[in-house]
């Protein structure tokens, strides 16, 4: 809000330098003055005095000229008591006055004499306007309000005593008013000044009350996708369609294909116009892909106005995506083994062929280990012979799934027994697990990997490899529990060994 510009007081200030021969004054109630003048009624006529010396070559004074702002108001040529004098109305939120004195010489007159220039200076301010400075598209009912403020400091303007007049931008229209509120129903997308003029009946002194941004500004939003994420569109239909949030007040839209980060985007085009630019009404717009390579464009949408004016572009990126195959079956693994006293302990670094635009899906015997956007590389830990599968897969279709047997160098310190001969449960766990030896088994058929007799060592790992826990137990123990309660929520691995054989588990922790 701004405060208008006026107190409903007038303070006189006379300048400090005037003419040697003619000296202007303000007159109060106690008389002549240089100082200021407060006056509550800005109505009030201001007496005015101006003292002169005839110059020589002259005898007399012919008229007094009196000037409002630069501007004739007035002229008079009484001389009563030495002096010429008038009154000023205040009507107008600066009052410069000045006296230009006519001599006389018989028929002969001088060239006029200005006196010292006399500041008057009404600030009518007992309102403020209140109003959305911002007003956002379309046709919508908006509303102003004057604030009355009270205090000794101001003159009070009794009801009727003041007219207020509304001036608005063109293209609204007034539909009422109620004292000094006033509601406008806008056009779509007109802006401009709003302003409140307030005149005291009577004398006409007149002021404007407006906004602190006196120019009330239209909205222009960026338009919205319905689905504002990245799509993708698949090789089998290659044909996307688009839609958008219709903005109000918009006579169109401008659709526009745009290269992602330096893409050739030839292989896009509009449908039906075969063109990379596409104005249109429609909400929605229909992109053909004619490429056998993966493309990425971003699509830009901006909403254009019948004053000629667009919103900003909003842009959406897309995904054209052809079949994944894998370049190459092999999966390159290096290991990094020897860990905790196991020349099978520790972890491994494999690189899987690159499949542009793949998410990778990493398998440790059917348990998945990792998983990422473009991550062809990746490690993790590994705790003796495994199988490695990865899958490479997008949206749109799968690259199928390649495959590596993992094994030790340096020779292995026990058998891998069948992990059927232990139960593992619950999986997921929140807080204990239980293991139990299913069969026993004999000296030979465990050697031979049939199955652990006994559980005489657990060891936790995380899945980088890094030992967490080892807990040992006395010979014959078939049954044991073990705590996780205290492992932040992950996958972990459990290494169960009978002295002789060892039984890969993996439990995923949760909360």
């Amino acid at each position: 809000m701004k405060k208008c510009t006026l107190f409903f007081m007038a303070i006189f200030f006379l300048a400090s330098a005037y003419a040697s021969n003619e000296h202007l004054v303000a007159v109060s109630t106690s008389g002549t003055t240089q100082g200021p003048i407060v006056m509550l009624n800005p109505c009030t006529n201001i007496p005015f005095q101006v003292t002169y010396s005839i110059p020589s070559g002259f005898n007399a004074v012919s008229r007094f000229d009196w000037y409002i702002n630069n501007v004739f108001y007035t002229s008079t040529t009484s001389t009563t008591g030495g002096y010429g004098a008038t009154t000023i109305p205040l009507n107008a939120p600066t009052a410069r006055v000045v006296c230009k004195v006519v001599y006389a010489n018989g028929s002969t007159l001088s060239a006029p004499a200005a006196s010292n220039e006399v500041i008057l200076e009404a600030k009518l301010n007992p309102y403020t306007l209140s109003g959305p400075s911002v007003v956002d598209l379309g046709n919508q009912t908006v509303t102003y309000t004057l604030n009355k403020h009270t205090g000794n400091d101001y003159y009070v303007l009794n009801s009727g005593s003041f007219t207020i007049n509304w001036e608005f931008p063109s293209g609204w229209s007034l539909i009422s008013t109620n004292g000094g509120t006033a509601t406008f129903l806008t056009d779509n997308y007109s802006g401009g000044v709003v302003k409140a003029v307030i005149t005291i009946t009577g004398c006409g002194y007149q002021e404007a009350c407006t906004l602190i941004n006196p120019t009330v500004s239209r909205n222009y939003p960026p338009v919205s996708f319905t689905d504002p994420y990245g799509g993708n569109v698949c090789y089998s239909n290659p044909t996307g369609t688009f839609a958008i949030n219709p903005q109000p007040a918009a006579v169109s839209y401008t659709y526009t294909i745009h290269p992602s980060y330096g893409s050739d985007i030839s292989g896009a085009t509009f449908a039906g116009s075969g063109t990379q630019t596409l104005t249109t009404t429609d909400a929605s717009a229909t992109i053909n892909f004619n490429t056998s390579s993966n493309l990425v464009i971003d699509l830009g949408v901006k909403a254009n106005y019948g004053n000629g004016v667009s919103g900003p572009e909003t842009k959406k990126t897309i995904g054209f995506l052809v079949p994944l195959e894998w370049p190459s079956q092999n999966i390159s693994v290096e290991y990094h083994l020897g860990g905790s006293g196991y020349p099978c302990s520790g972890w491994i670094q494999v690189e899987a062929p690159w499949v542009s635009g793949a998410t990778y899906y990493y398998y440790l015997d059917g348990f998945m280990v990792d998983q990422g956007q473009g991550m062809n590389i990746t490690g993790f830990g590994y705790n003796g012979e495994s199988v490695l599968s990865v899958v490479a897969w997008n949206s749109c279709s799968s690259a199928g799934t390649i495959y590596k047997d993992l094994s030790c160098s340096g020779g292995m310190a026990m058998v891998k027994a069948s992990d059927a001969s232990i139960s593992l449960y619950p999986n997921p766990a929140i807080n204990d697990v239980t293991l139990t030896v299913k069969e026993s088994g004999n000296s030979s058929t465990a050697k031979a990997g049939k199955g652990l007799k006994e559980i005489k060592e657990v060891k936790l790992l995380d899945k980088f490899g890094a030992v967490k826990k080892i807990t040992k137990y006395p010979a014959g123990t078939k049954n044991v529990r073990l705590s996780l309660g205290t492992l932040p929520s992950d996958i972990y691995v459990l290494e169960i060994s009978d002295g002789v054989n060892k039984v890969i588990k993996r439990v995923s922790k949760s909360k």
